[in-house]
This record gives structure tokens, sequence and C-alpha cells, in this order.
């Protein structure tokens, strides 16, 4: 999460906190040469994850990147209109199952297209397929925050863990 890199940077007294996340992210992906990039977006981090997307797609035009969050499932025909460039497809609603399937398919090499709560980023368009809600949340692993944390040197792990100790 850039936002998260953003502001450990700024912890550590960095002049220019958001050109070092760039950077940052930027030789990470260059490391680990993902074959595919989840960004979420929400109304609060809408402008910086344009920017995001923007740098991300210029310097890896090969890799699918996926976009979800509130913001794209409340807006995703204009966000699709505007910048759908900038993805290859977007997620509706809850992602979990979503992008399970989407990472199967690139994979295996499979098309994206009918994916239950995806739309992909077409020129022509494409017909979006509602996905039904997960009822039961009991059988969703709790998240593995393992890689986010190999990222970071051990210094930072009280910033992190304090900040996600809230959230989960």
């Amino acid at each position: 999460d850039e936002d998260d890199v953003v502001f450990l940077m700024a912890t550590q007294n960095d002049e220019t906190p958001l050109k070092s996340a760039r950077k940052f992210v930027l030789d990470k992906l260059y490391d680990y040469s993902p074959f595919i990039i989840g960004i979420t977006i929400n109304t609060a981090n809408y402008e910086r994850s344009l920017e995001l997307l923007k740098v991300v797609r210029e310097h890896f035009p090969e890799i699918k990147i996926v976009v979800g969050g509130t913001h794209i499932s409340t807006s995703w025909k204009t966000f699709l209109k505007y910048h759908g460039h900038l993805c290859d497809v977007a997620i509706i609603g809850e992602g979990e199952w979503t992008l399970v399937e989407i990472c199967n398919r690139i994979h295996d090499r499979k098309p994206l297209d009918a994916i239950k709560g995806a739309v992909l980023s077409k020129p022509e368009g494409t017909t979006f397929i509602h996905r039904n809600l997960i009822t039961n949340l009991d059988i969703l692993p709790y998240p593995d925050r393992a890689g986010f944390f190999k990222a970071f040197s051990k210094d930072v792990y009280p910033i992190l863990d304090e900040n996600y100790h809230w959230v989960f």
C-alpha cells in the first residue's frame, strides 16, 4: 500500500516521502517481477492512486493491473471511461473470490472475460456479472501480512504493527 510506504518514509524524516515511496514501490516491483498488481482505490487516495497507476503502467506495461476498492465499486463505469487505460480489470464489490479467480486465469493463460464480480477494461466495453456476497465471513482466512513485513527492516515493524493492530 503506497500510503503506508509514504507514512513510513515520513516517519524516517524523509524530505520527499512520496517520491521515495514511489521509488521503493518500483524497486520492489522490479525485484519481484509479478504477473499481476492489485491496487485498492478509495475516494481519499483516488488522485494518488491514479498517479501510481500511471507510473506502474509506464514501467510495467506487460503486467496485468487489477483495481478495486470502494471508489471502484461505486463508480466503476466512470473510472473505466476516463482511466480504463490504466488497468486491465476492475473488481466490483467484495474481491476475495474474484481476485483468486483472476489470478488463476492469468496464471493458466485463460481469458478474463465473464468473471463474476469483475469487469474488463476494454474500449468496446464489458458486461458486469454480479457475484453474490460472502454470507459467512468466518470462512475467510486472517490476512497474511508476511510478505508485506518482509519488505521492511525490523526497526519499522512497530510502526506497521501499530497501524494494522486496529484494522484487524
